[in-house]
């Protein structure tokens, strides 16, 4: 005779004993004796107005020759920047070059010749010194720069160039909006003549 301890239990009883854990599991997950967690509601807060767009802002430059050139080609417009320098300066031969790329288009201005002498000249960039002897102020108290007639000549032919240009660019804000990117300056065959002529070549 089989001892009642060893005995197997029946099916039935082995069913029932996984339907009660089942329901106990069920039980538990529906949160029997846990507080369920509250949801809170999300606040939703007002978004920042909108800026106005470039175009609504006020135009902060405009040349007196853009309205007549702004929906021309580039190169239209650089050829009438070099007829107007030519005729302010006749005596000056200038180089006047285009560049179209993905962020905007240039006109740049180069002097290649200049009749009148000598364009840069030494200046003390130290006020200390500037009452010394000169061979007393050592070679790197000294800068170069323009001349006076040099730097009132580069001067006049950028506001000729900027004339056909506008400019609502925002430096703070890094924001950039304009006609066309360009400058001035002497032809680098030039400066290297006049380089070796004060003696830094």
């Amino acid at each position: 005779m089989r001892n009642s301890r060893t005995r197997k239990r029946p099916v039935t009883h082995v069913v029932h004993t996984h339907m009660r854990n089942r329901k106990r599991v069920k039980s538990y997950l529906r949160g029997n004796g846990i507080p369920e967690p509250k949801f809170e509601a999300k606040i939703i807060r007002e978004l920042p107005k909108p800026e106005p767009t470039p175009a609504l802002r006020e135009v902060k430059f405009r040349g007196s020759n853009y309205e007549t050139w702004k929906h021309k080609p580039i190169k239209l417009v650089a050829k009438a920047v070099k007829a107007e320098l030519k005729e302010a300066y006749p005596n000056i031969d200038v180089g006047v070059s285009t560049k179209v790329f993905s962020g905007g288009r240039e006109i740049n201005v180069k002097i290649k010749s200049y009749p009148y002498g000598g364009f840069l000249e030494k200046e003390v960039i130290y006020s200390e010194m500037k009452n010394y002897p000169p061979d007393k102020i050592p070679s790197y108290a000294y800068t170069w720069k323009y001349t006076k007639q040099a730097k009132e000549i580069v001067d006049n032919m950028k506001h000729i160039l900027q004339s056909y240009n506008y400019d609502n660019s925002d430096m703070q804000t890094d924001y950039s909006e304009t006609s066309f990117y360009g400058d001035v300056d002497f032809d680098w065959e030039l400066m290297k003549v006049e380089e070796e002529r004060i003696g830094l070549r």
